[in-house]
């Protein structure tokens, strides 16, 4: 997914998280499984919302598709950052860890998958750690229960439609945005997730040559079950 428009409120609305919180337990996560002083990519890091917590710990670089979303992202990290495709990686050094977080994964289809956890596994340095999670049929299904939202942020307003049909969640992310002639422009974003299922991630992972080492509740760090929204993944390149 790339957002445009989007992109300068992305923080306000779509990313409203507790990336403090959150980027701990990830921080957890990388000493736990990774060598020590690890280079971290996150190769899908948004507005760099993760990125403001991890650099304080370890050698962070950011990458993300939407050059607006880097842009956004770069006034709030000292780390590097760049626009760069996660299917494609082509950094020149290889990285201990790699994230892809907030269901980045789900904007793919299977085919497209595939080739992010090739991309991934050719970046990553030997026995290095890949963390990325993914959205559950629960989660995406409850969308329809937020159909329709809409609100104003500093001098954008928004709507933002949401629906769910079979392993697909389809959402559409309207901005009217002032312009120096005092009038509202009109941008419309459409964009789509797509569910994947934790036996078929199990089996591209290892058909690429990742052993899953971990497999939990991205909130609550425990087994996942009937409730869980969202999964955290932690896959070893062997």
């Amino acid at each position: 997914m790339e957002f445009k428009k989007v992109a300068h409120i992305y923080d306000q609305v779509i990313g409203a998280m507790d990336y403090e919180a959150w980027s701990e337990d990830i921080k957890f996560l990388i000493n736990k499984y990774a060598k020590k002083k690890p280079n971290v990519l996150d190769a899908s890091c948004g507005t760099c919302s993760h990125l403001t917590v991890l650099e304080q710990s370890f050698n962070c670089t950011g990458s993300d598709v939407s050059p607006e979303m880097v842009e956004m992202g770069k006034s709030k990290v000292k780390c590097d950052v760049f626009v760069k495709n996660i299917r494609k990686l082509d950094f020149k050094k290889k990285f201990d860890v790699i994230l892809s977080l907030y269901d980045s994964l789900n904007n793919l289809k299977e085919n497209e998958l595939k080739k992010a956890f090739e991309s991934v596994y050719n970046q990553l340095s030997k026995e290095g750690i890949f963390i990325f999670d993914l959205l559950t049929l629960k989660s995406m299904k409850e969308m329809n229960n937020y159909q329709i939202q809409a609100g104003h942020v500093e001098d954008y307003s928004y709507i933002w439609e949401n629906l769910y049909t079979t392993g697909v969640w389809h959402w559409t992310f309207t901005t009217f945005i002032p312009t120096k002639k005092g009038v509202y422009e009109k941008h419309v974003e459409e964009h789509k997730e797509y569910f994947h299922s934790v036996d078929d991630v199990k089996m591209l992972l290892k058909k690429i040559g990742f052993e899953l080492v971990d497999l939990h509740d991205t909130y609550t760090m425990k087994k996942i079950n009937d409730e869980t929204d969202r999964i955290n993944f932690i896959a070893r390149k062997k």
